[in-house]
């Protein structure tokens, strides 16, 4: 279970350090590994919800 699981809110990852425009879905564990997602590997999170502040706030 991933920290992003806990929250209610649509939580989405996208790496900066790339072009792509894909985003993450940060609640699966394998689209975070597929997507080379590893310790300092900088980020955007985004949450919208019902929780979303709390959210990002605990994911940043």
């Amino acid at each position: 279970m991933t920290k992003a699981q806990e929250f209610k809110s649509e939580i989405t990852l996208k790496r900066l350090d790339q072009d792509n425009l894909k985003l993450i879905n940060a609640k699966s564990i394998m689209g975070v590994l597929s997507a080379g997602i590893t310790q300092g590997v900088s980020v955007e999170v985004t949450a919208i919800g019902e929780d979303q502040e709390e959210a990002t706030d605990t994911l940043i």
